[in-house]
């Protein structure tokens, strides 16, 4: 596992879900489905490819504009 730190912008959060998630302006959408032990937003993609990855996990930091995200290889 790779761990990548990207800008990010949220636009909204409606009913437990991210509408658009802005990554190095690649439209991106994914569900919010909770926070960790160290209240971080966890946000799950379904499979979304970007440059020969997956990017299966986005995790937002609190009060700050990195993310970390966790990709597979392809």
């Amino acid at each position: 596992m790779l761990d990548i730190y990207l800008n990010v912008e949220i636009s909204n959060f409606i009913q437990k879900k991210v509408n658009v998630i802005l990554i190095n302006q690649i439209n991106l959408k994914g569900t919010l489905v909770g926070f960790d032990n160290f209240s971080n937003i966890v946000i799950k993609k379904n499979q979304v490819k970007q440059e020969n990855c997956f990017i299966n996990e986005i995790v937002l930091i609190r009060g700050d504009s990195l993310v970390s995200i966790e990709i597979e290889e392809s």
